[in-house]
């Protein structure tokens, strides 16, 4: 992800994408997802900028291919900010606990058979 000046038209947005994939694809890496999310305010000011338009593109690549992209991302004069993240797809979600997936155990079913009265207790 990386953060442009709101002043940049979409001409230089689309040309530093561009040189990103080159970029990526010069180091035999796979650019899969590119989103512009357009301008937002940002958290905190960035290089006296309060809002930036902003960048997602996700790659699939080595160390070599990182290292190239961070480069160009460096080299490039309109990047106010850029972040770099590693995602893991190899990560499975928790498993459940076997308990949640039974149904209610039996002896609650009895206590409240056990707790009706007896015949011999409604007639006395």
């Amino acid at each position: 992800m990386f953060l442009l000046p709101t002043t940049v038209t979409g001409e230089q947005v689309d040309e530093l994408i561009d040189r990103l994939k080159k970029a990526v694809e010069k180091k035999y890496g796979e650019v899969y997802n590119v989103e512009k999310m357009g301008v937002r305010k940002t958290a905190y000011e960035v290089n006296k900028h309060n809002s930036a338009f902003y960048v997602l593109i996700q790659y699939r690549g080595n160390g070599e291919t990182l290292n190239e992209m961070e480069r160009t991302l460096k080299n490039a004069d309109e990047v106010l900010k850029f972040l770099s993240t590693k995602i893991t797809t190899k990560a499975t979600p928790p498993a459940k606990p076997a308990a949640a997936e039974t149904p209610a155990p039996a002896a609650a079913t009895e206590v409240a058979v056990a707790t009706e009265p007896s015949a011999e207790e409604t007639r006395g």
